[in-house]
């Protein structure tokens, strides 16, 4: 399983791109574990991928990872949730022009409905401000 997130910041007058970063994530060690589970039909509801969470820590990923390094509020559900072919999916989120503001953000996590990190990702920074949203669109293919 391997997957890249996509980072874009628009200008939210007009939605112009005004920053864009692209990083491969790393599916951590209890990501394979909540997969496995989910394809075991063990408690499905709570292992499916439903969260992304960001953060401003700069820590080059790790698969013991259980957590951001320095996760920041919100957490944002995602959607939508396209399947691009049997293979890939593209989940995406948002930070409005009113959330996360003054944040450098460096990092990025998947999380399950039970709060369990799935995938993280650092990218280059940005620092989040009104004039922009950010939209995240995280691409997973096996």
């Amino acid at each position: 399983m391997n997957g890249t997130l996509v980072v874009e910041a628009l200008h939210v007058c007009d939605r112009a791109l005004a920053w864009k970063a692209k990083s491969d994530n790393l599916f951590v060690t209890q990501g394979y574990d909540q997969l496995a589970r989910l394809l075991g039909n063990d408690l499905p509801t709570t292992r499916v991928i439903t969260q992304m969470q960001f953060g401003t820590g700069v820590t080059v990923p790790n698969a013991v990872d259980t957590t951001l390094q320095q996760p920041i509020t919100p957490t944002k559900v995602i959607a939508p949730i396209t399947y691009v072919s049997a293979y890939e999916v593209t989940l995406e989120a948002f930070l409005l022009a009113d959330e996360a503001n003054g944040f450098t953000l460096f990092e990025a996590g998947l999380l399950t409905s039970a709060n369990v990190l799935v995938a993280r990702v650092t990218h280059s920074g940005v620092t989040k401000t009104s004039d922009f949203i950010f939209h995240f669109t995280w691409h997973l293919r096996s």
